[in-house]
C-alpha cells in the first residue's frame, strides 16, 4: 500500500507565491510629445490582442467615419474617454487599461503629452516599471519627450523603449529612423536607465506591433508585444519590514489596534517590532485582515494589528523591523517636479503629504535643471514643469528611506499651504548629516 507523502509548504514559498500574486502585472507608462500616436498605439495594441467587444468595435467603426477620411479605424477612441479629448484629438488624462498576452498581464497607461498636463504623466510614471516614449518619425526629438524621459529617470523606471512612430508616412527610411535613434542615445546616456530599446512601427497600420512589418527588413529587432512579453520584472522578496500606521482603533472593550498597509516585507505574530519614531519596541499579539485572524501578513496587505503592550502609537508613525530599522532625519536633498502655474517661492513653508504623514518643510533650489542638455543652471524660482535638485528642511526627524531603496517612504508631495492645491512632487536622494 503505497502512502501518500504529505505536502509541507514552508513560509518561504507561500511569501513568494502571495509577492507573484500580487506583482503578475507589467505596469507600463506611454509617454511623448503632442501627437506623436500615444493613444493611436494603445489601441491598436488592444484591438490586435482582440481585446475589443463587438460593440465596441462597431462604435468604433461608426466614430471612425466622423474623424478620418483614409477609411481607417481610429484607435485613439478607445484610450480617450473625456469629450474635450475626443473634441481637441488631445489626451487630458492619464487613461489606464489592461490586456494580457501569452506570458505577461499588462498594465499600460497613456500619459499627456502636453505640457500643461506633465504633472499627470508623473502620476501614471510612478508605478511604471517600463516607459515607452514616442516619437514621431516626421518631428524627431523634442523638448517634451526630453522631459518625459528625465521625469522616468527620477522616478526609477529602468527599461526605457523608444518608439519611432508614423513610419509609414516617411515611407519606412531606414536612415531617418537610425537618426532619430542616435540622437535619443546620445541625450539618454547621463540618465539612470538600465535597458534602452527601439522599434519603428507605424501603430495605424499596426507595422511591427504584434507582428514583423515587410515594409521594414533592414529591422532586425523584436515587436512591440515581444518587448512587452520579455520585460517582466521579478520584484526582490523578504524586504524588510515597512509598516506605516493610518488608524487607531478603540472598540467597545477600550481595547486599541491598529491599521495600516504593509509596504513592504512581513508581519508575523509574536514578531518583536520596533515603533518609529518614539524607537520603543514590542511584540505583535494578534493579526486580523477584515474579521479574519490570521498569523502572517505580507506587502501590500491592508491589515489591523494588536501589540502585547501599551504603547502611544499615532497615524503617522511606522512599525519596522528591530534589526533593520530606518534612519531619521530632517534634512533631505531631493528632486522635485514643479506642477503649478504660480511660481516656487524658496525659502517658504510647504505642507509636505508623505504616505500617512502630513509635515510641514522650507525648500530651497541648489539648481536647475536644464532639460535641453540635463545641465544643472543656478535659479531662484521654479516655474510649471520645471524640475530641481532642492535642499528640505523640515520642523522635526521623521522617518524615510531613499527613493531608490523604498519608493513608498521616499517619495513624497508638496502643498500649497494657502490654495491647499498639490504644487509639486518630488523623491528623498539622501539625507543631509549637519556638520
Amino acid at each position: 500500500m503505497k502512502i501518500k507523502k504529505r505536502m509541507v509548504i514552508s513560509n518561504v514559498e507561500i511569501f513568494m507565491q502571495i509577492e507573484k500574486k500580487i506583482q503578475e502585472h507589467l505596469r507600463v507608462i506611454v509617454c511623448g510629445s503632442v501627437d506623436d500616436g500615444k493613444s493611436t498605439l494603445i489601441g491598436r495594441l488592444l484591438y490586435d490582442a482582440n481585446k475589443i467587444h463587438k460593440d465596441q468595435l462597431k462604435t468604433l467603426q461608426e466614430e471612425s467615419k466622423k474623424t478620418n477620411k483614409q477609411n481607417k479605424l481610429d484607435f485613439s477612441l478607445l484610450v480617450d474617454g473625456l469629450y474635450a479629448e475626443r473634441e481637441q484629438g488631445i489626451t487630458i488624462d492619464v487613461a489606464y487599461r489592461y490586456f494580457s498576452t501569452n506570458k505577461n498581464k499588462i498594465i499600460i497607461a497613456d500619459s499627456p503629452g502636453h505640457e500643461q498636463y506633465t504633472r499627470n504623466m508623473a502620476t501614471g510614471a510612478s508605478t511604471a516599471s517600463v516607459g515607452i516614449i514616442l516619437v514621431d518619425s516626421q518631428k524627431g526629438i523634442l523638448k517634451q519627450t526630453k522631459r518625459h524621459c528625465f521625469i522616468l529617470s527620477i522616478l526609477g523606471v529602468k527599461n526605457l523603449l523608444l518608439i519611432v512612430n508614423k513610419m509609414d508616412l516617411i515611407n519606412y527610411e531606414e536612415k531617418t529612423y537610425n537618426e532619430i535613434k542616435n540622437v535619443f542615445n546620445k541625450f539618454t546616456k547621463s540618465l539612470n536607465f538600465k535597458n534602452i530599446t527601439s522599434i519603428p512601427i507605424s501603430a495605424l497600420d499596426g507595422d511591427n506591433v504584434f507582428k514583423k512589418s515587410m515594409q521594414t527588413r533592414w529591422y532586425k529587432g523584436p515587436t512591440l508585444i515581444n518587448y512587452l512579453d520579455n520585460n517582466f520584472e521579478e520584484t526582490q522578496t523578504f524586504k524588510t519590514l515597512r509598516l506605516p500606521i493610518q488608524y487607531v482603533i478603540r472598540n467597545k472593550k477600550n481595547l486599541r489596534s491598529y491599521a495600516g498597509t504593509i509596504a513592504s516585507g512581513k508581519l508575523s505574530i509574536k514578531q518583536k517590532v520596533k515603533v518609529l519614531p518614539s524607537g520603543f519596541e514590542a511584540r505583535i499579539n494578534k493579526i486580523f485582515e477584515s474579521d479574519k485572524e490570521i498569523n502572517q501578513a505580507y506587502k501590500m496587505q491592508a491589515i489591523t494589528f494588536t501589540l502585547d503592550d501599551h504603547i502611544d502609537l499615532s497615524r503617522g508613525d511606522f512599525i519596522v523591523d528591530t534589526n533593520n530599522p530606518c534612519d531619521l532625519s530632517d534634512q533631505f536633498r531631493v528632486d522635485l517636479i514643479w506642477m503649478d502655474v504660480n511660481h516656487f517661492l524658496p525659502g517658504r513653508t510647504y505642507i509636505i503629504k508623505m504616505e500617512c504623514r502630513t509635515l510641514k518643510a522650507k525648500i530651497f533650489i541648489k539648481y536647475k535643471y536644464d532639460i535641453e542638455n540635463f545641465k544643472k543652471n543656478m535659479s531662484k524660482i521654479l516655474k510649471l514643469n520645471d524640475i530641481a535638485s532642492c535642499d528640505m528642511i523640515f520642523e522635526t526627524k521623521i522617518v524615510y528611506e531613499n527613493y531608490e531603496v523604498n519608493k513608498t517612504l521616499g517619495s513624497f508631495i508638496v502643498i500649497d499651504p494657502d490654495s491647499n492645491a498639490t504644487c509639486g512632487a518630488g523623491r528623498i536622494n539622501f539625507a543631509l548629516r549637519r556638520s
